[in-house]
C-alpha cells in the first residue's frame, strides 16, 4: 500500500472516530461513567453480595468532573497508539468495595488494533485510583457495587 493511500485510510479512520465521539456527546455520554445495568445480583451470599443498582451509587471523589480530571492527568497514552495517530474509548468494569477500594478490575471492551497497550494502561489506571466513596442501600450502609466506566484515549 502507498503512503498516499496509508494518509487517506488514516484520515477516514479518524473522521470516522471523530463522528462517533460527537454521537456519544450528542447522546448525552459525554459523563465517562456508564449507566448501571439492572438489579441482578452477580453473588448470592449476605456478606459479598455485589450490586449493579444502588440507591446511592458508588463515585469517584469530587463527582463526575474530578474524575473527568483525574483521568486525564494520569492516564498515560501509549507511544505506538500516539505514532498512528489512533484513538477510543477502553469501557472498565470493577467492584467498588464497602471500604471505597477498587476490585475485580475487567475490561469490557477494548481498542480493537493496540488491545495489549490500551488494556494494559487501562487496569493500570484504574488500580491507581484513590478510593472512592462506596455505594450505599436503601437503608444507608455502604454495599459492594460494580461499576463500568470509560476511559478515553484522545489527543484533546
Amino acid at each position: 500500500m502507498t503512503t498516499k493511500n496509508n494518509i487517506s485510510m488514516l484520515k477516514t479512520n479518524l473522521l470516522r472516530l471523530a463522528i462517533l465521539w460527537v454521537l456519544l456527546v450528542v447522546c448525552g455520554m459525554q459523563n465517562p461513567v456508564l449507566a448501571q445495568s439492572d438489579n441482578h445480583v452477580d453473588v448470592v451470599t449476605a456478606d459479598s453480595t455485589v450490586y449493579n443498582e444502588v440507591a446511592e451509587p458508588p463515585q469517584f471523589p469530587g463527582g463526575p468532573n474530578a474524575l473527568r480530571g483525574w483521568l486525564k492527568r494520569n492516564t498515560q497514552y501509549p507511544v505506538k497508539a500516539i505514532e498512528d495517530g489512533i484513538e477510543g474509548v477502553v469501557i472498565v468494569s470493577f467492584i467498588v468495595e464497602r471500604d471505597g477500594s477498587l476490585s475485580d478490575v475487567k475490561i469490557l471492551r477494548n481498542i480493537a488494533f493496540y488491545s495489549s497497550s490500551f488494556k494494559f494502561e487501562a487496569l493500570r489506571t484504574i488500580k491507581a485510583m484513590p478510593k472512592w466513596i462506596p455505594g450505599k442501600n436503601e437503608a444507608g450502609e455502604a454495599v459492594r457495587c460494580r461499576f463500568a466506566l470509560q476511559i478515553p484515549f484522545n489527543f484533546q
